[in-house]
């Protein structure tokens, strides 16, 4: 047997659900369930579908119809050879994405004459109120300045680049955008 668990997404009136669907695929053919919790409730609309049949009798298979895609002898899967790679694109954008956005850990604050009591309460005041309360003691003004951290888009495009690359070599893939090829679409 073969098992096929996927999540169908839709709405229910009240806001957006989902159904687990398990498709269990045996010699005579493709049974049907919804999943309840750590139950499978048969789909009553699909039930059980043949793989094919006609009006006098029906066609089976002596074995389960699919078909395996082996990366290599060993039968590692493709995916353990690129998912750390492609994971560490995935960060190299986020991180890209959350520097690029106004965050206050992107600025360093040189505050002075501040009334509050600690830098907990002047960060917690920031986050929640949008400003801060500074003041004037013995001639000098209050204030906050601030030290921008400069984000260099290269070094995120030079990662991500190296990544990609890595992701096509040991994924075995082929590279269509790759300049060596220029104008050559085969």
């Amino acid at each position: 047997m073969a098992v096929r668990i996927y999540r169908i997404y839709g709405y229910d009136g009240e806001g957006d659900s989902f159904k687990d669907k398990v498709e269990i695929y045996g010699n005579d053919g493709v049974r049907f369930y919804e999943m309840n919790g750590q139950r499978l409730i048969e789909d009553v609309e699909k039930g059980f579908m043949p793989y094919a049949f006609t009006e006098d009798e029906e066609y089976g298979f002596s074995e389960i119809p699919l078909v395996a895609f082996k990366a290599n002898s060993k039968e590692i899967p493709l995916i353990k050879r690129v998912k750390g790679l492609q994971d560490a694109l995935n960060s190299a954008r986020s991180d890209f994405m959350n520097n690029i956005q106004e965050d206050c850990r992107n600025t360093i604050l040189v505050i002075k004459n501040y009334d509050g009591e600690d830098l907990g309460q002047f960060r917690a005041n920031l986050s929640q109120y949008g400003a801060v309360k500074v003041r004037s003691i013995d001639g000098c003004d209050g204030g906050i300045d601030t030290l921008k951290v400069d984000i260099n888009s290269e070094n995120y495009k030079e990662v991500c680049d190296m990544l990609k690359k890595a992701i096509i070599e040991n994924g075995g893939g082929y590279d269509s955008r790759d300049e060596r090829f220029s104008n050559n679409p085969n």
